[in-house]
């Protein structure tokens, strides 16, 4: 993700969605200080419910009531508003987001008239179909996809009633409930180990299951009321909705490290979607670009399908190693290209493993380091 020449945005930051007064606030990911309202309240608009990082590396955000809440919208990382993304389907109260394998946008409804999860082109937005359908959801808030192409989904369920883990396939039809849950599941992720880990807002609590569904133990607890998370490095963030914080824990234990963002503060209210941005990897701080020194192209064909060809210029013969990023941050591929002598060359790089999306390519040569951003698609 390139960002030339935007100083603000060379920083960490963590994105939240503060539900009770219908912003996105932006806050320092070293310090846990308030940066700014990156998308303010606005008018037609009111109770964000989730956003997502895109392929594109623009924000996704959808709200769950307000008169143009029918459709997930697109902004920038300047949180500036790019238009209405989702098209030929009306949203009702839109909850939460994933994107599938193939890069396509799925979007949960907790309507009554519309009690389901739905799923738009990830590039133009169009509607696709029914993800999860009516009758075997209810509620329907977090889903993830599994590697058969199942979609699982955390049903809240009604109120008295027990919410669940279902799975729905390729059809959107109800398969069986990998759990069942006390109240009321919100988030859900795996972890490191293959265990599936649920948030649920009324426990105030994660809990671990296993990949088949049955319950392990209680990973953390004592928040009050629990929405929103995200995994960084070492840690995981969770949004205590009631508390209006978001409190630090360890990834690996669930001990306590911090309240990372304390009570109120930016006019933190009602957290429940966190996103984190880590432009790190792209600070030109460390890189040379001048003329006569490291260059790096663009790529062709960009976007691609499964090669790109990257040109690039060095000065000085030595070593040089092609990097890639996710949108995240993270190191996702490793090209050493040897010793390369002074001048033009080329890169052809098999991306066959990656899944579709943005990623950053880094050339580290001996005399600098350059940069370009690249985009995988279907």
């Amino acid at each position: 993700m390139i960002l030339t020449g935007t100083e603000s945005m060379a920083q960490r930051y963590m994105l939240v969605s503060s539900r009770g007064n219908h912003t996105i606030k932006r806050y320092n990911l070293d310090t846990g200080a308030y940066v700014d309202d990156l998308i303010p309240a606005t008018s037609g608009l009111n109770n964000p419910q989730e956003v997502l990082l895109g392929p594109d590396g623009n924000l996704y955000v959808s709200f769950r009531f307000g008169s143009n809440s029918g459709t997930v919208k697109k902004y920038d990382l300047d949180g500036s508003f790019l238009g209405d993304f989702t098209s030929g389907y009306t949203l009702a109260e839109a909850t939460k987001m994933s994107w599938t394998p193939s890069g396509d946008l799925t979007v949960s409804q907790w309507s009554s008239t519309q009690n389901e999860a739905v799923t738009f082109d990830g590039q133009t937005g169009q509607f696709q179909g029914l993800a999860a359908r009516e009758g075997g959801i209810v509620n329907p808030m977090d889903h993830e996809w599994l590697p058969d192409g199942r979609l699982i989904v955390a049903n809240w369920s009604q109120t008295g009633q027990s919410g669940f883990i279902g799975t729905y396939d390729s059809e959107g039809l109800a398969g069986p409930r990998l759990t069942s849950i006390p109240q009321g599941p919100v988030n859900m992720w795996w972890d490191d180990n293959g265990d599936l880990l649920v948030a649920d807002w009324t426990l105030g609590a994660v809990q671990r299951y296993t990949s088949e569904g049955q319950f392990r133990s209680t990973f953390i607890s004592g928040l009050n009321r629990l929405e929103g998370y995200a995994v960084y490095g070492d840690y995981l963030y969770l949004g205590e909705w009631q508390g209006n914080t978001v409190k630090k824990y360890r990834k690996d234990t669930g001990e306590f490290v911090e309240t990372f963002i304390t009570a109120g503060r930016g006019g933190l209210l009602n957290p429940n979607s966190i996103l984190i941005l880590d432009m790190s990897v792209t600070d030109t701080e460390d890189d040379t670009q001048l003329p006569g020194s490291t260059e790096l192209s663009s790529g062709y064909p960009n976007p691609f399908s499964e090669e790109v060809t990257l040109q690039f210029t060095v000065a000085q013969p030595g070593p040089l190693t092609i990097v890639l990023f996710d949108i995240l941050g993270r190191e996702v591929m490793r090209t050493a290209l040897g010793h390369t002598a002074a001048g033009n060359h080329s890169a052809r790089l098999a991306t066959g493993d990656l899944a579709p999306g943005a990623y950053v390519a880094r050339l580290v040569s001996a005399n600098g380091t350059a940069h370009t951003l690249i985009t995988k698609q279907r």
